[in-house]
Protein backbone atom coordinates (compact mmCIF):
# COMPACT_ATOMS: atom_id res chain seq x y z
CA UNK A 1 0.00 0.00 0.00
CA UNK A 2 3.07 2.30 0.94
CA UNK A 3 4.31 1.98 -2.65
CA UNK A 4 1.04 2.26 -4.37
CA UNK A 5 0.18 5.50 -2.38
CA UNK A 6 3.91 7.10 -3.73
CA UNK A 7 2.95 5.67 -7.37
CA UNK A 8 -0.43 7.65 -7.29
CA UNK A 9 1.09 10.97 -5.42
CA UNK A 10 3.80 10.64 -8.31
CA UNK A 11 1.32 10.18 -11.11
CA UNK A 12 -0.46 13.57 -9.51
CA UNK A 13 2.36 15.54 -9.15
CA UNK A 14 3.87 14.18 -12.69
CA UNK A 15 0.20 15.45 -14.36
CA UNK A 16 0.74 18.73 -12.44
CA UNK A 17 4.02 19.63 -13.97
CA UNK A 18 2.28 18.97 -17.25
CA UNK A 19 -0.26 21.09 -16.82
CA UNK A 20 1.68 24.21 -15.41
CA UNK A 21 4.92 24.24 -18.06
CA UNK A 22 2.04 23.62 -20.66
CA UNK A 23 -0.39 26.63 -19.76
CA UNK A 24 2.59 28.63 -18.89
CA UNK A 25 4.14 28.53 -21.98
CA UNK A 26 1.42 28.97 -24.64
CA UNK A 27 0.44 31.81 -22.65
CA UNK A 28 4.02 33.15 -22.54
CA UNK A 29 4.19 32.03 -26.57
CA UNK A 30 0.87 34.02 -27.21
CA UNK A 31 1.55 37.29 -25.39
CA UNK A 32 5.35 37.80 -25.17
CA UNK A 33 7.40 37.76 -28.48
CA UNK A 34 10.99 38.72 -26.95
CA UNK A 35 13.44 36.65 -28.94
CA UNK A 36 15.51 38.36 -30.62
CA UNK A 37 14.12 41.42 -29.77
CA UNK A 38 16.71 44.70 -28.55
CA UNK A 39 16.55 44.61 -24.52
CA UNK A 40 14.89 48.36 -24.25
CA UNK A 41 11.83 46.88 -26.62
CA UNK A 42 11.68 43.62 -24.19
CA UNK A 43 11.86 45.79 -21.26
CA UNK A 44 8.94 47.97 -22.46
CA UNK A 45 7.09 44.87 -23.63
CA UNK A 46 7.06 43.19 -20.67
CA UNK A 47 6.05 46.52 -18.77
CA UNK A 48 2.97 47.25 -20.91
CA UNK A 49 1.66 43.56 -20.65
CA UNK A 50 1.02 43.58 -17.02
CA UNK A 51 0.52 41.09 -14.26
CA UNK A 52 -0.77 38.72 -16.84
CA UNK A 53 2.73 37.94 -17.91
CA UNK A 54 3.89 37.65 -14.47
CA UNK A 55 1.10 35.60 -14.11
CA UNK A 56 2.10 33.40 -16.91
CA UNK A 57 5.72 32.87 -15.74
CA UNK A 58 5.10 32.06 -12.41
CA UNK A 59 2.78 29.24 -13.32
CA UNK A 60 5.63 27.96 -15.66
CA UNK A 61 8.06 28.81 -12.61
CA UNK A 62 5.52 26.05 -10.89
CA UNK A 63 6.32 23.47 -13.55
CA UNK A 64 10.02 23.52 -13.02
CA UNK A 65 9.77 23.27 -9.51
CA UNK A 66 7.53 20.48 -9.53
CA UNK A 67 10.64 18.67 -11.20
CA UNK A 68 11.76 18.47 -7.34
CA UNK A 69 9.54 16.63 -5.86
CA UNK A 70 8.84 14.56 -8.71
CA UNK A 71 12.08 13.53 -8.89
CA UNK A 72 11.84 12.75 -5.10
CA UNK A 73 8.57 10.62 -5.40
CA UNK A 74 10.55 8.60 -8.72
CA UNK A 75 13.39 8.40 -6.73
CA UNK A 76 11.25 5.99 -4.10
CA UNK A 77 9.42 3.89 -6.70
CA UNK A 78 12.01 3.31 -8.80
CA UNK A 79 15.20 2.83 -6.18
CA UNK A 80 16.03 -1.23 -5.16
CA UNK A 81 18.88 -2.60 -4.24
CA UNK A 82 20.15 -3.21 -8.17
CA UNK A 83 20.50 0.67 -8.70
CA UNK A 84 22.42 2.44 -6.10
CA UNK A 85 23.16 4.53 -9.30
CA UNK A 86 19.91 6.48 -8.88
CA UNK A 87 21.09 8.43 -6.24
CA UNK A 88 22.86 10.81 -8.43
CA UNK A 89 20.21 10.78 -10.95
CA UNK A 90 17.73 12.20 -8.24
CA UNK A 91 20.41 14.69 -7.38
CA UNK A 92 20.99 16.03 -10.62
CA UNK A 93 17.05 15.98 -11.04
CA UNK A 94 16.86 18.43 -8.16
CA UNK A 95 19.85 20.48 -9.26
CA UNK A 96 17.81 20.72 -12.87
CA UNK A 97 14.49 21.72 -11.21
CA UNK A 98 16.25 24.92 -9.13
CA UNK A 99 18.53 25.56 -12.25
CA UNK A 100 15.31 25.99 -14.14
CA UNK A 101 13.53 27.98 -11.62
CA UNK A 102 16.13 30.34 -11.67
CA UNK A 103 16.55 30.70 -15.19
CA UNK A 104 12.65 31.48 -15.13
CA UNK A 105 11.86 33.56 -11.94
CA UNK A 106 13.93 36.57 -13.69
CA UNK A 107 11.36 37.15 -15.83
CA UNK A 108 9.11 37.36 -12.59
CA UNK A 109 11.42 39.31 -10.34
CA UNK A 110 14.03 40.97 -12.21
CA UNK A 111 12.18 42.19 -15.34
CA UNK A 112 9.19 43.24 -13.00
CA UNK A 113 11.29 45.29 -11.89
CA UNK A 114 13.52 46.53 -14.68
CA UNK A 115 10.98 46.99 -16.73
CA UNK A 116 9.58 49.34 -14.07
CA UNK A 117 12.18 51.54 -13.63
CA UNK A 118 13.25 51.42 -17.57
CA UNK A 119 9.88 53.34 -18.08
CA UNK A 120 9.39 55.71 -15.04
CA UNK A 121 9.59 59.30 -15.61
CA UNK A 122 11.56 61.21 -16.06
CA UNK A 123 14.81 58.72 -17.12
CA UNK A 124 17.91 60.01 -19.46
CA UNK A 125 19.61 57.94 -21.91
CA UNK A 126 22.47 57.11 -19.83
CA UNK A 127 19.98 55.75 -17.35
CA UNK A 128 18.03 53.58 -20.35
CA UNK A 129 22.03 52.35 -21.20
CA UNK A 130 22.78 51.17 -17.16
CA UNK A 131 19.73 49.43 -16.95
CA UNK A 132 19.64 47.83 -20.29
CA UNK A 133 23.13 46.02 -19.28
CA UNK A 134 22.22 45.18 -15.83
CA UNK A 135 19.21 43.17 -17.31
CA UNK A 136 21.38 42.14 -19.95
CA UNK A 137 23.78 40.78 -17.16
CA UNK A 138 20.99 39.17 -15.24
CA UNK A 139 19.63 37.57 -18.16
CA UNK A 140 23.17 36.05 -18.99
CA UNK A 141 23.74 34.89 -15.33
CA UNK A 142 20.36 33.65 -14.53
CA UNK A 143 19.10 32.90 -18.24
CA UNK A 144 22.00 31.68 -20.06
CA UNK A 145 23.78 30.07 -17.35
CA UNK A 146 21.52 28.45 -15.54
CA UNK A 147 18.30 28.27 -17.50
CA UNK A 148 19.91 26.71 -20.38
CA UNK A 149 23.03 25.54 -19.98
CA UNK A 150 23.17 24.16 -15.92
CA UNK A 151 19.48 22.75 -16.23
CA UNK A 152 19.54 21.17 -19.11
CA UNK A 153 22.57 19.10 -18.82
CA UNK A 154 21.35 18.42 -14.98
CA UNK A 155 17.96 17.35 -16.68
CA UNK A 156 19.90 15.27 -19.25
CA UNK A 157 21.51 12.86 -16.84
CA UNK A 158 19.28 12.64 -14.29
CA UNK A 159 16.44 11.15 -17.32
CA UNK A 160 19.51 8.97 -18.48
CA UNK A 161 19.84 7.27 -15.44
CA UNK A 162 15.90 7.39 -14.53
CA UNK A 163 15.78 5.49 -17.31
CA UNK A 164 18.33 3.21 -16.72
CA UNK A 165 16.70 2.05 -13.53
CA UNK A 166 13.01 2.07 -14.77
CA UNK A 167 14.85 -1.03 -16.54
CA UNK A 168 15.78 -2.20 -13.47
CA UNK A 169 11.75 -1.90 -12.02
CA UNK A 170 9.60 -2.09 -15.82
CA UNK A 171 6.41 -0.38 -13.73
CA UNK A 172 5.46 1.41 -16.57
CA UNK A 173 6.76 -0.24 -19.01
CA UNK A 174 10.09 -0.55 -20.63
CA UNK A 175 9.42 1.62 -23.67
CA UNK A 176 8.92 4.53 -21.16
CA UNK A 177 12.44 3.42 -19.76
CA UNK A 178 13.79 3.68 -23.59
CA UNK A 179 11.85 7.20 -23.99
CA UNK A 180 13.32 8.50 -20.56
CA UNK A 181 17.35 7.82 -21.95
CA UNK A 182 16.21 9.11 -25.93
CA UNK A 183 14.96 12.40 -24.35
CA UNK A 184 17.36 12.67 -22.33
CA UNK A 185 20.09 12.80 -24.67
CA UNK A 186 18.50 14.77 -26.72
CA UNK A 187 18.22 17.50 -23.93
CA UNK A 188 21.50 17.38 -23.48
CA UNK A 189 22.10 19.25 -26.90
CA UNK A 190 20.57 22.67 -25.55
CA UNK A 191 24.37 24.00 -24.31
CA UNK A 192 25.04 23.57 -28.20
CA UNK A 193 23.54 27.07 -28.86
CA UNK A 194 26.92 28.54 -27.95
CA UNK A 195 29.16 26.78 -30.51
CA UNK A 196 26.92 27.54 -33.24
CA UNK A 197 25.09 24.02 -33.53
CA UNK A 198 21.67 25.77 -34.19
CA UNK A 199 19.77 22.51 -35.74
CA UNK A 200 20.88 20.61 -32.53
CA UNK A 201 19.17 23.34 -30.51
CA UNK A 202 16.12 23.16 -32.10
CA UNK A 203 16.18 19.37 -31.97
CA UNK A 204 16.00 19.76 -28.06
CA UNK A 205 13.92 22.06 -27.76
CA UNK A 206 11.65 20.15 -29.18
CA UNK A 207 12.46 17.33 -26.90
CA UNK A 208 11.87 18.90 -23.85
CA UNK A 209 8.49 20.01 -25.58
CA UNK A 210 7.78 16.29 -26.37
CA UNK A 211 9.21 15.53 -22.80
CA UNK A 212 7.15 17.63 -21.03
CA UNK A 213 3.71 15.64 -22.70
CA UNK A 214 5.06 12.70 -21.46
CA UNK A 215 4.71 13.63 -17.81
CA UNK A 216 1.14 13.19 -18.52
CA UNK A 217 1.61 9.89 -19.97
CA UNK A 218 3.99 9.21 -17.47
CA UNK A 219 1.48 10.35 -14.58
CA UNK A 220 -1.32 8.75 -15.96
CA UNK A 221 0.54 5.01 -16.30
CA UNK A 222 1.60 5.42 -12.50
CA UNK A 223 -2.09 5.92 -11.29
CA UNK A 224 -2.86 3.45 -12.93
CA UNK A 225 0.10 1.03 -11.79
CA UNK A 226 -1.60 -0.64 -9.34
CA UNK A 227 -1.36 -4.27 -10.85
CA UNK A 228 1.91 -4.06 -11.99
CA UNK A 229 3.60 -2.43 -9.02
CA UNK A 230 2.16 -5.57 -7.16
CA UNK A 231 3.83 -7.40 -9.30
CA UNK A 232 6.98 -5.88 -9.40
CA UNK A 233 7.52 -5.71 -5.54
CA UNK A 234 6.57 -9.91 -5.82
CA UNK A 235 9.86 -9.71 -7.82
CA UNK A 236 11.90 -7.54 -6.36
CA UNK A 237 11.55 -9.42 -2.95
Amino acid sequence: MKKLSFSHITGVMLILAFLAATIGQISIMRNFDWEGRPYSEILVMYHNSGTALQISWSIFALGAFLMIPSALLLHKIFHHKHTPFLYIGTTFGVIAGMAYIIGIMRWVLFANMFSAMYVAQPTNENTEQMIELIFQAMNVYAGNSFGETIAPIAHAIWLIILGCAMFKKPICGRWLAIAQILFGIVIAFRPLEYVGLKTLVLISDVGVLLWTVMLLVFGILLLLAKEKMHVSEAQGA
